[in-house]
């Protein structure tokens, strides 16, 4: 009895451990797909909960904003040599934060 309980609390213990935040799924899922990772706007939380990803192919520029503290911060990626890919995470406590990532624009 003893020897089950341990077994299931260490395998309790390694599956929580294998656990990785919605971000860093994220961001590997992303350099899988030939981006690379450039930035971080806001702060990462391990909380961080996927809500959207901002890209466009045909846009001139990506506009990002994010929440920090409550303020709101926006950045601009111009894209003329380089492509942008936003992916937007919220928090528990209303906060949020984007992982930014970039590629070669391809050439015609």
């Amino acid at each position: 009895m003893r020897i089950s309980l341990f077994i299931f609390a260490l395998s309790a213990l390694l599956f929580a451990g294998c656990s990785r935040p919605d971000y860093v799924q994220q961001r590997e899922q992303c350099e899988k797909e030939g981006w690379h990772y450039c930035e971080t706007m806001g702060t990462e939380s391990s909380d961080g909960k996927f809500f959207m990803w901002m890209s466009s192919d045909t846009a001139r520029q990506l506009g990002v904003k994010v929440s920090i503290g409550g303020k709101e911060v926006e950045k601009s990626y111009p894209q003329s040599e380089y492509l942008y890919r936003g992916c937007l995470f919220t928090t528990g406590s209303g906060d949020s934060f984007a992982l930014i990532f970039r590629k070669e624009k391809p050439k015609h």
